[in-house]
């Protein structure tokens, strides 16, 4: 069951757009997380390469990994609510949507895309999972054929618990 503090659009009305797109986003982000009590997420920009462009602005957003796609489902239900946010999933490519939203605001210049990633470690400027699922596809060829998270997961959890010992 899907369960969030019922929404308020005065709640973003309230947030006044200062002339910088990151800090508005920001704070538009914060107050959807705080209307999701359960689940408590970091939130910073993500200042990763490839991330912010002229018109998207990259987020990133830690969440417990086990909690990660029951959050991105009640935040896009939030913003596909509210009146003055628009939710833009079609900016968020296929492999990638149980976890990750994008979303527009009226009063923003870019679109903000949300990287949900997993709480744990470093920051997102650090331990960056590609590196584990890179081994993870070169040690086990038949891992190609993973078609969703739950497989992802179940990859990355075999190659935790093999210990494997490189010369």
């Amino acid at each position: 069951m899907r369960s969030f503090k019922t929404f308020l659009p005065e709640d973003l009305d309230d947030l006044q757009y200062s002339g910088s797109d990151t800090a508005f986003a920001l704070s538009v982000l914060s107050k959807i997380d705080d209307e999701i009590g359960s689940i408590n997420t970091e939130i910073e920009v993500d200042v990763r390469p490839g991330k912010n462009s002229g018109r998207k602005l990259g987020v990133s957003q830690r969440a417990p990994d086990k909690d990660r796609e029951k959050f991105a489902g009640l935040a896009r239900d939030i913003i596909d609510a509210h009146p003055d946010l628009e939710l833009m999933m079609d900016k968020v490519s296929a492999g990638r949507k149980e976890k990750d939203y994008a979303f527009g605001h009226k009063d923003l210049e870019k679109y903000v895309y949300v990287n949900l990633r997993p709480l744990g470690g470093r920051s997102a400027l650090g331990d960056d999972p590609h590196e584990l699922m890179t081994a993870a596809l070169c040690l086990f060829p038949r891992a190609h054929n993973i078609t969703n998270s739950d497989e992802m997961d179940a990859l990355i959890e075999l190659v935790k618990g093999n210990k494997l010992i490189f010369i």
